[in-house]
């Protein structure tokens, strides 16, 4: 019994170390980020979101709801949020989704 516990006990740290790892991965350090607005959301609604939350809009995504901007002022995750954002998250971690796929 006492060594199931001991498998258990590493198994579940191990868990928790990982998924505490991608959670602070995943939150947005420096000026380039990724945003996520809800599906459906048209590039041009998108520009204005990130304009509205004081930020440029870089690049498209692979969906137009999908987009990397650019903002070195304080405070723009929050504003992106505030404006209708649905995830913001590190640019560097994300550059596979943003990429189109090729046929």
């Amino acid at each position: 019994m006492s060594r199931s516990i001991d498998i258990f006990v590493v198994v579940a740290s191990f868990t928790f170390i990982c998924l505490l790892s991608a959670v602070a991965l995943l939150f947005p350090a420096g000026p380039f980020v990724v945003v996520v607005a809800p599906p459906g959301m048209q590039a041009a609604q998108m520009q204005q979101l990130i304009g509205q939350a004081g930020g440029q809009y870089v690049a498209e995504g692979r969906y137009p709801w999908m987009a990397v901007a650019y903002s070195d002022r304080a405070g723009f995750v929050p504003r992106l949020f505030r404006h209708g954002a649905l995830l913001v998250t590190n640019h560097w971690m994300t550059e596979i989704c943003l990429t189109r796929g090729k046929v």
